[in-house]
């Protein structure tokens, strides 16, 4: 998450932060909500899921070269 590539590749520091400082967000609002540890949690999984989702569906993107300038 964050731009560090699961199978290999360049990861960014920038953006591995930038994804660490986004779960402590979320964590720390569930928190501050009052919710469970168990549905802090899912929450977790949940954006951990989006995440790799949104970049399957970019890579499968480029790989295809849709909606590329080229």
């Amino acid at each position: 998450m964050g731009g560090t590539a699961l199978y290999g590749g360049v990861g960014r520091l920038w953006g591995s932060l930038a994804g660490a400082l986004l779960l402590t967000m979320v964590i720390n609002g569930l928190v501050v909500l009052g919710l469970g540890y168990f549905w802090q949690q899912v929450a977790v999984g949940v954006v951990i899921v989006l995440a790799v989702m949104l970049y399957a569906v970019t890579g499968l993107r480029q790989s295809r070269g849709v909606g590329g300038m080229g």
